[in-house]
């Protein structure tokens, strides 16, 4: 009753400043007000936070308590370009925010003061680990940890910040997102993303010849055709950010930004390779180089914690 006494307390907090992040709608890698409104509130209420972690300047790590075991609440808190918070970040991550803040002010967690910050603010701080059995002084012991993850909708923000070491130490990792839906078990699909670039030299032009344009629109007849033969259960998702400026000039560069889904990460793999072989097959034969960028990790799919959605 305590707790949802505290919850019912914060909830026109919270709201506003969901609001004001959805207002923000920053994108992905430049979170920078987003992320300061969520770290200046888990401060205020008594965390230690340590911001720019895993050499990302807007992702953060906020502890309460200390010791054993140490849980994890993941804050999502990008947009996408256009759609702004169209997946919900906004509300997202300040809901992860806000319930660390509530089990701390109910007294559910043990909670003894925080250290002070390191002097000059925005350092990037690599051991997280907090000493083992400190201050347990009411509540349920153990540690809570706010993690802000920036760079989800682009970028792979998470998997940076698990090769850079942020999650080391971490027993359980919990996050909560927007749905149309109440479930406590979800696994999302595997996706990676990249580029594939192409380019000409504009003096090569000739009208009878196929130029970068065809070359364009056979590769996206292979994304479609690989697509399609994937099967139920991968997606093909693209989009043009670089075609040119006007039907009568022949661009230098093209550039198709793809995405893949699938619930199987080997399906998903020999998918890219498929692209790959027969995007390069398009190309054969032209004055048209073709390239891939992979700007992003691959994300693997999320599996959920069986024994904790039986609880």
């Amino acid at each position: 009753e305590h707790l949802i006494a505290t919850i019912d307390r914060l909830m026109p907090e919270a709201v506003g400043i969901a609001r004001r992040i959805g207002e923000l709608k920053e994108l992905s890698g430049v979170e920078l007000e987003s992320a300061r409104l969520l770290t200046e509130r888990l401060r205020a209420a008594g965390a230690r936070v340590d911001v720019g972690v895993g050499g990302l300047p807007t992702a953060f790590r906020a502890t309460f308590g200390s010791g054993l075991p140490r849980i994890a609440i993941l804050a999502e808190y990008d947009a996408l370009p256009d759609l702004g918070h169209a997946c919900g970040h906004h509300l997202s991550g300040t809901a992860s925010t806000f319930a660390a803040i509530a089990l701390m002010e109910s007294g559910l967690i043990a909670h003894p003061p925080a250290p002070p910050l390191p002097q000059g603010g925005g350092e990037t701080v690599n051991d997280f680990s907090p000493a083992r059995g400190e201050g347990e002084r009411e509540g349920v012991g153990g540690s809570l940890i706010v993690i802000g993850t920036p760079m989800e909708e682009s970028g792979g923000g998470k998997i940076r910040m698990i090769e850079a070491g942020v999650f080391t130490g971490v027993d359980v990792a919990l996050m909560t997102h927007t749905s149309n839906e109440t479930r406590a078990a979800y696994r999302t699909m595997a996706s990676q993303a990249f580029r594939i670039i192409l380019t000409s030299d504009p003096k090569e032009w000739n009208w009878r010849a196929r130029n970068i344009t065809d070359v364009l629109v056979d590769v996206l007849t292979v994304l479609r055709i690989v697509e399609n033969r994937a099967g139920v259960g991968t997606q093909i998702l693209w989009a043009i950010p670089e075609g040119g400026s006007q039907n009568n000039v022949v661009p230098s560069r093209m550039v198709i930004d793809v995405g893949i889904w699938s619930y199987d990460e080997i399906m998903l793999a020999r998918t890219i390779e498929r692209i790959r072989v027969r995007a390069m097959q398009a190309a054969e034969q032209t004055k048209v180089g073709l390239a891939f960028d992979m700007y992003e990790p691959m994300y693997l799919p999320f599996e959920p914690n069986e024994a904790l959605v039986a609880e």
